[in-house]
């Protein structure tokens, strides 16, 4: 369940409640939204080992450091749609689920990346494919950032809900 609590609310939690509470790997996850100090936090059971989508495996969307991600229904629906709005061809996946230190690592990306929140992907794009791939996605309900900002080598969508100015 995703919780987002405004910047007045937000409580700094310690290490051992947190690992009290999954009893594995998710509590290393945990800590590193805590200790990034992003406004959202998950809890156990917003992570996944093996969500996926008819046309796009696990492995694809989980582009962090561990066998647990965030993949939200709406992104899963989302990419299905967009691939479904681009012709059915196959689409690649650069980036899915970023855990925060992983994402952090990535040159260019936001602090609290929609990655993080388990509803982005990055789809493989080039300078021909680019405009139209963007266009699927926006059909299929995404934001999608501007080609300027993402470049042509792939194209971000995300199911964040209201999108930011010209996304």
């Amino acid at each position: 369940m995703l919780r987002i609590v405004p910047v007045s609310m937000i409580v700094v939690l310690s290490v051992a409640a947190l690992s009290q509470t999954c009893q594995d790997e998710r509590d290393k996850i945990i800590e590193e939204y805590v200790s990034k100090q992003l406004f959202f936090v998950p809890v156990c059971s917003d992570f996944t080992r093996d969500a996926h989508s008819p046309h796009f495996s696990f492995p694809e969307l989980n582009g962090g450091d561990y066998p647990w991600a965030i993949l939200r229904d709406g992104l899963l629906q989302g990419i299905e749609q967009t691939r479904s709005n681009f012709g059915g061809v196959p689409l690649t996946i650069n980036s899915g689920y970023r855990n925060p230190v992983h994402n952090a690592g990535i040159a260019g990306a936001a602090t609290d990346s929609q990655h993080t929140h388990g509803a982005a992907v990055d789809f493989a794009a080039n300078q021909t494919t680019w405009d139209s791939l963007q266009r699927a996605g926006k059909r299929a309900g995404a934001c999608s950032e501007p080609q300027i900002l993402s470049g042509w080598g792939h194209v971000h969508v995300d199911w964040r809900g209201a999108c930011p100015p010209n996304w």
